[in-house]
């Protein structure tokens, strides 16, 4: 199973320019607005989400066996976590792309405010877990922003309780 735990700040919605209060770092557009707002907003059946990584890469090929030269990897569970290790939502049979991706025209122009935005995964699949209940914690990745995990040590015992939680992981319960 490919998983990838990404760190974003912390907010209500990620679902456009609703800024509500939000906790922790990251990347903003030009106009001040995090990088990660529109994480949870779908566009003609898609989500376009953003991680802030080093130097804007995933190691893609190290961590998920990606060929050297492939621009992006199929077939990958993201799990989004906010500060304080809180899972704030999935991805489920995301694409992963190696570099930050530009935002579809057609997409900027529905978001007025974040010029400068892009984004390293994509899914049709997204599961935004209500604020109020954000309370599993991923333990063991630290302050990093992109964590690639001990899928082996991590996910036997996770993986049925975020099935029960959340109703997913029907493609990645026996992987």
């Amino acid at each position: 199973m490919k998983i990838l735990y990404c760190n974003v700040r912390e907010m209500d919605e990620y679902n456009g320019f609703v800024i509500d209060d939000y906790h922790g770092g990251g990347s903003y557009t030009e106009n001040n607005v995090p990088l990660e707002v529109n994480n949870f907003t779908r566009h003609d059946n898609l989500y376009y989400g953003y991680v802030q990584s080093t130097h804007d890469t995933i190691d893609i090929q190290r961590n998920f066996g990606a060929s050297p030269n492939a621009d992006y990897i199929d077939g990958v569970l993201v799990v989004w976590v906010c500060h304080q290790a809180k899972i704030v939502g999935f991805y489920i049979d995301a694409t992963v792309y190696r570099k930050k991706q530009p935002i579809p025209d057609n997409i900027a122009a529905q978001r007025s405010e974040c010029e400068g935005a892009g984004y390293n995964i994509t899914t049709k699949q997204a599961i935004l877990i209500p604020s109020e209940q954000r309370k599993r914690i991923v333990t063991g990745m630290g302050r990093c922003n992109i964590w690639y995990g001990m899928h082996t040590l991590l996910f036997p015992p996770f993986v049925p309780t975020c099935r029960n939680s959340y109703g997913i992981f029907h493609a990645f319960a026996e992987a």
